[in-house]
């Protein structure tokens, strides 16, 4: 019989759950859930479109637009 080790158990019950999270985002067309930070340590929601960071995708928004505004083509 093969023996369980909790933490790998509970690593793949999380694995599940995240999983099961974006699926529903997915059917929804919203944001969802992923577990760890981005690589610049935002938060954790991601665009289900292009599985961007949300608070990184609002940055780039934020920078375009202001240099857009710069060059006066608002």
């Amino acid at each position: 019989m093969k023996e369980f080790n909790l933490n790998d158990l509970v690593a793949e019950m999380q694995r599940v759950m995240r999983d099961l999270q974006k699926l529903i985002a997915v059917a929804q067309g919203e944001q969802y859930y992923e577990g760890k930070a981005c690589r610049h340590g935002h938060g954790r929601s991601r665009y289900v479109s292009n599985d961007s960071c949300v608070t990184c995708a609002r940055g780039w928004t934020a920078a375009f637009e202001a240099k857009m505004r710069a060059k006066g083509e608002t």
